[in-house]
C-alpha cells in the first residue's frame, strides 16, 4: 500500500510543530499496518484515527491507496468538520 496526502492535508500536517508531526507519522505506520480502522457515521465514506486525545487523521482507503484527507491537530476543528455532514 502507498500512502498520499491531500494538498489541503498536507498544508495542515507541515503547519503542526515537529513534535506532533512526529505522533502523526507514527500513526500513519499504525494505518500502513492495518489500514481498517474507526469507520465514520453519517454516510461519510472515511476512516478516523486518534494521533492523540486532541489529534486525529480522517482517510480513504482506495484499492492500493490510503488517502490522508485530513490532519487535526485539536479536536474542535474535527468535531467542526464532522458536524458538518450531519
Amino acid at each position: 500500500m502507498r500512502i498520499e496526502f491531500t494538498e489541503n492535508a498536507m498544508k495542515e500536517f507541515l503547519d503542526l510543530d515537529k513534535s506532533i508531526q512526529i505522533q502523526f507519522k507514527k500513526a500513519i505506520e499504525k494505518i500502513l499496518e492495518n489500514p481498517i480502522r474507526r469507520h465514520l457515521k453519517y454516510g461519510i465514506p472515511s476512516h478516523v484515527i486518534n494521533v492523540t486525545k486532541q489529534a486525529r487523521i480522517v482517510y480513504d482507503l482506495e484499492d492500493d491507496l490510503i488517502l490522508i484527507l485530513h490532519c487535526f491537530s485539536n479536536h474542535s476543528d474535527y468535531e467542526k468538520w464532522y458536524k458538518s455532514y450531519k
